[in-house]
């Protein structure tokens, strides 16, 4: 079994490389927030929301930008 935690740097390091800096530092962030193992669950969870509703805008403009780009 893993550790969330070696698995929420090994994530923060991806989305740093992919240029999201302030993504990775919030993930980050999270582990020494959280008072208990469920608070830090918890804004995990909530941080990777945004990570995901970003990234469903980004991906909305890009398909807005070929929509553009065929008119």
């Amino acid at each position: 079994m893993t550790h969330v935690f070696d698995d929420t740097r090994e994530l923060a390091r991806r989305l740093a490389d992919a240029g999201f800096e302030g993504h990775a530092e919030q993930l980050l962030a999270a582990m020494s927030q959280g008072a208990t193992g469920t608070e830090i669950l918890m804004i995990l969870r909530s941080r990777l929301s945004n990570v995901i509703d970003d990234e469903l805008s980004l991906l909305s403009i890009k398909a807005a930008l070929k929509d553009c780009a065929k008119s």
